[in-house]
């Protein structure tokens, strides 16, 4: 026996339980002889009381035990019925916990010792949780999410991966540190700095927020928490003016005058409504006469959706002189569509042709809609959103100007011409 008291001196020889109560017991011998200490609270200071054997520590460790539930304190205060019933529910609470209320108060005022005011309990263990989450997540260099992120995206559309690609290189000479240490206000500030606003800096945004989701996915941020691009707000972007859009006398005019060569690009472009992009990677292949579409296939669409756009029956004669043509361009090749464009501007100078940016695609969609009358039917057919060409092209144009610009045929252009420069 006595050589277990010896071993357990150094910690509780037993504790004494009841009523989510622990009162530890300790073997502390004096002088050689047998005694045994009831460690408690009186007074809000740790107390003692000493007992001859283990048999009379239990007693009295039930005797406290009674004594604090009952409403009686250490040094017998009592407590009013109401305090009383805080205890009993403090107790209740910690009782789950198998934490006793001594342990539980004397943390509590410690830890509100140190935090001095600074912020609330509760307030500092969430922050101590997040702080430790991100101490077990793999750290990583922004600049290498980036790279990491792009090489994920390669069989998106062309566009995205190039839009990402700008603007995310861009992020990554401002912010070389781990993204986990990226805040808010970092990002906030950057847009600033490079004066990013309206609509552009809501675009920076969507790029930002997918790059984070996509750290977050690879276990590079915590999980289930908003990352720090998600909580930048959206701002509303000013008033826009109407888009710009050809009038039929001006398309009749550049039909007749261009190139030869261009002549596929600037129907198709006109008549179909389909972006500069998706033009610049379309094939005669992806031309269907016999079937009246023209596939825009999801690795060759800016959304990475696959559709089909129709032919309508004036694009069917622009385009039929040149069906046959497998495997060859409907477009002039250039490594680019910015460059096909810039060279698409030279051709249109040299038949006295003033452009509007993004025009034949605003055009098509603005008389289109006046057409058809269903933006729904109009936003299928060029991949695009219903709600914004109701906003924007509704009323832009008449009906019987839409019957002017799909009523554009071939035979505006000089017989002479030799269709085999095309393409």
């Amino acid at each position: 026996m006595a050589k277990i008291l010896a071993e357990k001196r150094r910690g509780p020889l037993e504790v004494v339980e009841g009523k989510g109560i622990k009162i530890p017991v300790y073997y502390s011998p004096v002088r050689g002889i047998p005694s045994f200490q009831i460690a408690l609270y009186k007074d809000g200071k740790r107390d003692r009381e000493r007992t001859a054997s283990i048999e009379a520590a239990r007693k009295r460790g039930k005797e406290l035990i009674e004594e604090l539930s009952s409403g009686k304190a250490h040094g017998g205060v009592t407590f009013t019925t109401a305090q009383a019933a805080v205890i009993s529910d403090v107790i209740a609470t910690l009782r789950p916990l198998n934490v006793p209320i001594s342990r539980a108060v004397r943390e509590y005022a410690d830890a509100f010792k140190i935090l001095a005011g600074h912020g609330s309990i509760m307030e500092a263990a969430h922050f101590f949780i997040q702080e430790s989450s991100k101490r077990r997540i793999q750290p990583i260099k922004f600049p290498e999410l980036v790279e990491r992120f792009l090489k994920s995206i390669e069989d998106n559309s062309y566009r995205y991966r190039q839009d990402s690609q700008a603007r995310l290189r861009l992020a990554a000479k401002a912010f070389s540190m781990e993204v986990r240490d990226i805040t808010t206000t970092q990002i906030d500030e950057w847009l600033d700095s490079i004066r990013a606003k309206g609509r552009t800096r809501n675009n920076y945004r969507t790029s930002l927020a997918s790059l984070f989701s996509y750290a977050r996915n690879q276990g590079y941020l915590p999980e289930n928490e908003r990352t720090a691009a998600e909580r930048i707000k959206r701002v509303k972007a000013g008033a826009e003016e109407a888009p710009g859009i050809y009038t039929p006398a001006q398309l009749t005019d550049l039909l007749s005058k261009i190139e030869e060569r261009w002549v596929p690009f600037v129907a198709i472009a006109a008549f179909s409504g389909m972006r500069s992009a998706e033009l610049h990677r379309l094939d005669w292949k992806d031309v269907w006469l016999d079937k009246g579409y023209i596939e825009v296939s999801a690795r060759k669409a800016k959304t990475a959706s696959r559709r089909l756009v129709p032919i309508l029956p004036n694009l069917k004669a622009w385009l039929a002189p040149y069906a046959g043509k497998v495997g060859r361009h409907p477009c002039p090749r250039f490594s680019h569509d910015s460059t096909l464009m810039i060279e698409f501007g030279k051709a249109s100078d040299r038949a006295a042709f003033s452009r509007v940016h993004n025009g034949f695609r605003h055009s098509f969609a603005s008389y289109r809609l006046a057409q058809t009358q269903s933006a729904a039917q109009v936003a299928l057919e060029m991949g695009n959103s219903p709600r914004k060409l109701f906003q924007n092209y509704r009323e832009l144009v008449t009906v019987a100007d839409a019957r002017a610009w799909f009523s554009i045929m071939p035979a505006i252009r000089p017989k002479a011409e030799n269709r085999e420069e095309a393409a």
